[in-house]
């Protein structure tokens, strides 16, 4: 199956070159439209089922951030662009959701292997870990790398699902900000991701603890990282 990737872009060269560079061989057989303003953007994503979004945060119609909030409803995971180069900025994109913060102009080479990992999740882990682990009425089944609430998977973002895997891979154990930044995103640069991390382990926190300010799963130690504590291992 084809992966479907749409591209929010309302500069036509740029538009055009980040879709040239989503025909890389890393990234294998992919279906990509390219959406001039935010109006087109919505129109394709109530028609169409998409597994990534690349979305310019400046566009001529509709804010970005707008448009972030709806593709966070739909759990549709999305990378926020932007020619804005304050690290305010990029903390605002992962706040809104984002699972990744690229400014422009977009290197085509960087951009094909962000997208590339992004959506390869088949080599998250080594098999050291294949049981089952069990957070009140969530179920993470490390063999086949799924997130479950009773009988359904669980509503978390793939860059959420892939943060939970990490931790669950050495539950019991605490793990720092910079493996957990390596292991979500092994070829970006290091600067400001332990923020990054911050922001998804919050919202991460939001959707499995019944108080997020109180977590009872997903504890942290100043200085030595975050532990998932789990109550039962099969």
């Amino acid at each position: 199956m084809k992966t479907k990737i749409l591209i929010v872009e309302d500069e036509s060269y740029t538009g055009a070159q980040m879709k040239q560079a989503l025909g890389h061989p890393l990234l294998g057989e992919s279906e990509v439209s390219l959406a001039p303003d935010g109006k087109t953007a919505l129109y394709l994503l109530s028609e169409t089922f998409f597994d990534l979004v690349l979305l310019d945060v400046v566009l001529p119609d509709i804010d970005g951030f707008k448009i972030a909030k709806e593709l966070k409803e739909r759990n549709i995971p999305f990378f926020m662009i932007s020619s804005r180069d304050l690290p305010s900025d990029a903390i605002l994109g992962f706040q809104a959701g984002a699972e990744d913060y690229l400014r422009k102009p977009v290197d085509s080479e960087e951009l094909a292997v962000r997208v590339a990992h992004f959506l390869s999740r088949n080599t998250l882990f080594d098999g050291k870990k294949e049981g089952t682990l069990r957070l009140g009425q969530w179920t993470i089944d490390m063999k086949q790398q799924r997130v479950r609430i009773d009988q359904t998977d669980a509503p978390l973002t793939p860059i959420e699902l892939k943060l939970l895997l990490l931790l669950a891979k050495r539950a019991g154990s605490y793990t720092s900000t910079e493996e957990l930044a390596k292991g979500l995103w092994p070829e970006a640069p290091p600067n400001d991701l332990a923020l990054a991390v911050r922001v998804h382990i919050r919202r991460l926190r939001t959707k499995l603890e019944q108080d997020p300010k109180a977590p009872r799963y997903i504890i942290n130690k100043w200085g030595a990282g975050y532990r998932l504590h789990i109550e039962q291992e099969s």
